[in-house]
């Protein structure tokens, strides 16, 4: 099977293997969904701030007033809230510009995207 990865990863069709984790178990028990209102002309730049933070699990971009979206993990709250801060600082990101949405309860479901290469899923969507 690694060698398959290995093989598909080289040809461009795998992108990136990657875990899902209990976050808990690993000692990061508090956790915010959090979007920003971004420039466009400075979303790769911002993308490119948060995916140097290592408690982010991803980020994505959306046609939205809060263009770009993350999730982030953290030992506590406190940790939690000042590196919200620190990303959005150093994104250049003003607090009016930040929605901080922070987990009230946990909740775990399986999340499977498929991806079409032209965009469209098999109803067009």
């Amino acid at each position: 099977m690694l060698r398959r990865v290995r093989r598909l990863t080289d040809e461009g069709i795998v992108l990136t293997v990657s875990p899902v984790l209990e976050s808990a178990r690993i000692g990061l028990v508090a956790s915010t969904l959090v979007g920003m209102r971004v420039p466009p002309d400075r979303v790769d730049e911002s993308a490119s701030v948060i995916n140097r933070e290592p408690g982010v699990s991803h980020n994505y971009l959306r046609d939205h007033d809060y263009n770009l979206w993350f999730t982030l993990a953290a030992p506590d709250g406190a940790a939690l809230r000042r590196t919200v801060d620190n990303i959005a600082a150093r994104a250049g990101i003003s607090p009016a510009d930040l929605l901080d949405l922070p987990a009230m309860r946990r909740f775990k479901i399986g999340v499977r995207f498929r991806f079409f290469p032209d965009g469209g899923g098999e109803d067009g969507i």
